[in-house]
């Protein structure tokens, strides 16, 4: 536990240094104030986008009825202009395209690294068992992502300070105000294109209080539109310097912070490599339950036991489990007839040939033998062969 919270620590002290070179840094807002300041600045430029839509809407408006009723030509327009506006439309499409994406781009960061710290939590507190090779997995996973989120919140206050927000105040502050004044230009032309075809229409009444008089106007308009037009390349000419040297800084800053969060991060990877452990199946109780009565059965049936010694010797030296003496110890000879044992009240008279008692066998005399069955109407004194009476 100390060696993964050292770790962690290098890998956030690596991260921080790399960045300290900026100066101090302001004191890093929560998860949920970076969300909530979020949603609030889209809803604010939501609705400062949609009455800008609108006032430029009534502005084309505007000079298109005033070009449709008073049929007034346009004129000839400066070439200087010509370029100065088709740069000004391609910054404004690139920086409104990059914006949009970056802002969406960091608040699905915000909400990701919210569930972040909940998934790094949840996993950190998993119990581990004994034979858990799952629970410990996971739960050195969630010492990982702690370290890793602690890195991600540094990161995501870094994307809005140096990408998010310069890129949302060029648009906003920059790009739309050389916008009014494009706007503004667009009037001044529109008057003095009316001043000029009113002009025309004087001139053609030979009245020359009707002529002098449109032509102050005209020349006033004109005046106008000279201002407006040199004040329309000098925006646009700084609108370009602040994104080739402020915007382009800032953007440069950001990848700089965003290769150090990308080092760190594969740092803390390689720190909290994670060693998957080994399962041992568990034997359920009834299978060794089972597995002991075989066993059991297979030693009883062939009567040997590797832990008994006398359970080897089959001439019969004390073990139980050995082979029998035979025949009790009483050795025939190959003529004579070898009867079996019956027992310790059974005798057996060479003479007769009979064996009383329990064993039940008669001899005929002939060499027979006549078993029958045991009476029990016979009487229950024993036999003795001894008793000459």
């Amino acid at each position: 536990m100390e060696d993964d919270l050292s770790r962690q620590d290098r890998s956030e002290s690596t991260f921080s240094s790399a960045s300290s070179s900026n100066g101090d840094k302001k004191k890093g807002k929560g998860k949920f104030g970076m969300m909530m300041s979020s949603i609030g600045r889209s809803t604010k430029q939501g609705m400062s986008r949609a009455g800008k839509q609108m006032e430029k809407g009534l502005v084309k408006a505007k000079m298109a009825a005033v070009e449709k009723i008073a049929k007034v030509p346009p004129s000839p327009e400066d070439p200087e202009i010509i370029s100065a506006l088709e740069r000004l439309k391609i910054t404004k499409t690139e920086i409104y395209a990059i914006s949009d994406v970056v802002r969406n781009l960091y608040e699905s960061r915000v909400n990701e690294a919210t569930f972040l710290v909940q998934l790094s939590d949840k996993m950190k507190a998993t119990q581990v068992m004994q034979n858990d090779p799952f629970g410990a997995y996971v739960q050195r996973m969630g010492m990982g992502l702690g370290a890793l989120e602690q890195v991600n919140t540094e990161h995501l206050q870094r994307m809005e300070e140096e990408l998010v927000i310069p890129l949302e105040k060029f648009r906003d502050n920059d790009i739309e105000a050389v916008q009014k004044l494009k706007l503004k230009y667009k009037n001044g032309k529109t008057s003095f294109d009316i001043a000029a075809h009113r002009l025309t229409k004087a001139q053609e009444t030979n009245d020359s209080a009707k002529i002098s008089q449109a032509q102050q106007k005209k020349d006033a308009a004109y005046t106008e539109l000279t201002t407006l037009r040199n004040d329309m390349k000098f925006q646009v000419n700084n609108l370009e310097q602040k994104k080739q040297v402020n915007l382009l800084g800032c953007m440069e800053q950001y990848w700089q912070s965003y290769a150090s969060f990308a080092s760190a991060t594969s740092n803390i990877l390689s720190q909290n490599s994670i060693e998957k452990g080994t399962f041992v199946a568990p034997v359920p109780p009834a299978e060794q339950a089972y597995a002991a009565d075989i066993f059991t059965a297979d030693e009883q049936k062939n009567g040997y036991d590797d832990h008994d010694p006398g359970m080897n010797d089959h001439d019969g030296g004390g073990g139980g489990g050995g082979m029998p003496p035979v025949n009790n110890g009483q050795h025939y000879d190959d003529d004579d007839d070898a009867l079996p044992q019956y027992g310790d009240d059974a005798q057996y008279d060479a003479g007769n040939g009979n064996v009383n008692g329990n064993g039940n066998v008669n001899d005929n005399g002939d060499g027979q033998f006549e078993y029958y069955e045991e009476n029990d109407n016979a009487p229950t004194d024993d036999y003795n062969p001894f008793d000459e009476t």
